[in-house]
């Protein structure tokens, strides 16, 4: 199995119904799931028990972070008896990688504030080629469009098989 965990910047977010950051509730839903996976189960009309053994890869996707290869947190096989230590080890990476996003983040918005305050009168010269760009079929303009972090994320997952 692939856990692909959107670390998305809008997982910053408060939920105001129950008052936590949403990117403590991922770990947490997580954990239930591998919790719940690993459970020994009895298959129906049988008396074998069967203990599940599962090849697991969590990655870590956080599409504004770059990085040479997407996070991958951990590699395991993952039972019953090791899944505690599994989800524990997998917290402690999330901590470690929130507070490299966190600082990535703080230089980014640093060097973009000095460069803000370095050009304000780009801002008018922008405001004209926008203008422009509205009367031209050419204009080419970089967006990212809102599936493509879905789509990473999938080709991703597929790649960790």
């Amino acid at each position: 199995m692939v856990f692909s965990l959107d670390l998305s910047p809008s997982l910053a977010t408060v939920d105001v119904q129950s008052g936590e950051i949403v990117i403590d509730e991922v770990y947490l839903v997580t954990k239930q799931c591998l919790e719940g996976i690993t459970k020994p189960f009895t298959i129906p009309d049988s008396r074998c028990v069967m203990q599940p053994e599962i090849y697991l890869t969590v990655i870590a996707h956080t599409p504004f972070f770059t990085s040479l290869a997407q996070q991958v947190l951990v590699r395991w096989l993952i039972t019953a008896d090791n899944v505690n230590s599994l989800t524990q080890y997998v917290e402690k990476q999330l901590y470690l990688l929130e507070e490299r996003v966190a600082t990535v983040t703080a230089i980014a918005n640093q060097q973009l504030e000095n460069l803000r305050a370095e050009s304000e009168g780009l801002v008018g010269r922008l405001f004209e080629e926008s203008s422009n760009c509205l009367n031209k079929n050419n204009c080419n303009i970089s967006m990212v469009s809102p599936e493509a972090s879905f789509v990473n994320m999938l080709r991703y997952g597929m790649l960790a098989f």
